[in-house]
């Protein structure tokens, strides 16, 4: 089965439409090289309308992340990489899906 690499990179959408502004990575949850299942959290981010749960929307293997806790995403760059084979890509659909969450 052949393997596909899914960069993740901005806007994150949440179920509003896209998270506009600078984002600021508050928690990173998963590590490169680990396992995902659909709805895994990755980090936890602040944008200037609230703060957000990015989770995984594909299985697959996290592949590269240049996120850093107390760093601004890159509004250009790609972040992230993950890695799954063609079933798994949610085609049409974003590769993170973000949740607003009350802050602590």
């Amino acid at each position: 089965m052949a393997a596909f690499q899914c960069w993740l990179k901005l806007p994150l959408v949440s179920s509003n439409g896209p998270i506009e502004g600078p984002i600021l990575i508050e928690q990173v949850a998963i590590r490169p090289r680990k396992m995902l299942s659909k709805g895994d959290l990755l980090f936890v981010v602040s944008a200037p309308l609230g703060l957000y749960e990015a989770r995984s929307n594909m299985e697959g293997s996290l592949e590269a992340l240049k996120a850093e806790e107390g760093k601004m995403l890159p509004e250009f760059e790609q972040f992230g990489c993950i890695v799954t084979d063609g079933e798994n890509i949610p085609y049409g659909q974003p590769y993170i899906i973000a949740t607003a969450i009350e802050r602590p």
